[in-house]
C-alpha cells in the first residue's frame, strides 16, 4: 500500500497547486462600476470609444488612479467626453422648448465614438483570458508565477521520493548481528 501512496502523493500535491493556482486568478467582475468601465475602456484603447452617461464620467474624474493622472491625458479626455455630454443634454433641452422634434432617437450620438478595426486574434484570447481590466494581475506575472509553481512542486516531489527511498532502505536492511 506504502508504494501507491507514494505514487499518488506527487499527484495529489500537483492537482492541489493547480487548484489554488486557479483560485488566485482574477476573475472578471459581473457587474464594474461605470466609473471603472470608464477608466477600463480608456486604458485598452487610448481613447473613450462608447459614450458614457454623465454620472459615469463624474465618478470616472474622481477614480482616475494617480499614476494615469500624472503620466497620460485620460483626465482630460474625460472632460472633454462629459462636455461633450452636458453640451448634448443642452442642445435637446433648448430642442424641446423650441418644440423641434427629437432626431437624436433615430441613432446613437456619434461624435464621441471612432471606428476601430475587427480586434485581432491575439487581442481576443488576451480579452477572453480576463486580464484587460486595469485591476488584473498582468499576464507575464501570471506565467512566472505558474513557472515557480511547478518547479516548487518538482523540488517538493523529488525530496519526498528521496526520503521514501531512504525509509524503504533502512527497512530493508538486515540488523546487524
Amino acid at each position: 500500500m506504502r508504494p501507491r501512496l507514494a505514487a499518488i502523493l506527487p499527484v495529489l500535491a500537483a492537482t492541489l497547486a493547480v487548484g489554488l493556482l486557479g483560485l488566485a486568478l482574477p476573475g472578471t467582475a459581473a457587474a464594474k462600476s461605470c466609473a471603472r468601465q470608464v477608466i477600463d475602456d480608456w486604458s485598452q484603447h487610448g481613447e473613450l470609444t462608447r459614450t458614457y452617461p454623465i454620472r459615469c464620467l463624474r465618478a470616472a474624474l474622481d477614480q482616475v488612479p494617480e499614476d494615469l493622472r500624472d503620466y497620460s491625458n485620460i483626465t482630460d479626455d474625460i472632460q472633454a467626453a462629459l462636455q461633450a455630454q452636458l453640451d448634448r443634454r443642452a442642445n435637446l433641452d433648448r430642442a424641446k422648448r423650441l418644440g423641434i422634434p427629437d432626431s437624436t432617437k433615430v441613432g446613437p450620438n456619434r461624435s464621441l465614438q471612432v471606428s476601430h478595426p475587427p480586434p485581432s486574434l491575439y487581442r481576443r484570447a488576451i480579452d477572453n483570458l480576463g486580464t484587460t481590466s486595469a485591476d488584473s494581475i498582468p499576464i507575464p506575472l501570471l506565467v512566472l508565477a505558474s513557472l515557480g509553481g511547478l518547479l516548487l512542486l518538482s523540488a517538493a516531489g523529488m525530496t519526498a521520493t528521496r526520503r521514501i527511498k531512504a525509509a524503504r532502505a533502512a527497512r530493508s536492511t538486515p540488523p546487524d548481528a
